[in-house]
């Protein structure tokens, strides 16, 4: 599997990059958003309202911290650069109290300027 990953500080000053992980590719395309780095656990929320959805967006109640501020983002600019989409969900979940930091991987090079398509409705299950 081809991984690259974004790098960012989440508490405070610079330090910012990728790495790539692997010589192995598959031939499709694959871009995974995770919900936090390999070390971590990944957050639910006993109350997404805080998330601030759009109306029709999920049941409302409990749902994944990650999965949350990805809704939030692309409700605020439904088609970012991949990268724009990654930096708003850690932001979103860095200012909501979560230590979780949301990782990128692709199984192929990837533009991380490219922009970020979702077809679909927006739904948190």
């Amino acid at each position: 599997v081809y991984k690259r990953q974004y790098q960012r500080r989440v508490h405070g000053g610079g330090g910012s990059g990728f790495s790539q992980d692997g010589g192995k590719k598959t031939e499709g395309e694959v871009i995974m958003f995770s919900g936090c780095m390999d070390s971590q656990t990944s957050a639910d929320v006993s109350n997404v309202s805080s998330f601030q959805l759009p109306a029709g967006s999920g049941p409302g109640g409990a749902g994944g911290a990650c999965t949350n501020a990805m809704i939030s983002a692309l409700s605020r600019n439904p088609h970012p650069p991949i990268i724009q989409l990654l930096e708003s969900m850690r932001i979103i979940l860095e200012q909501k109290g979560f230590a979780q930091v949301p990782q990128l991987s692709s199984s192929q090079p990837l533009d991380l300027g490219q922009l970020f398509h979702f077809q679909g409705h927006l739904k948190a299950l």
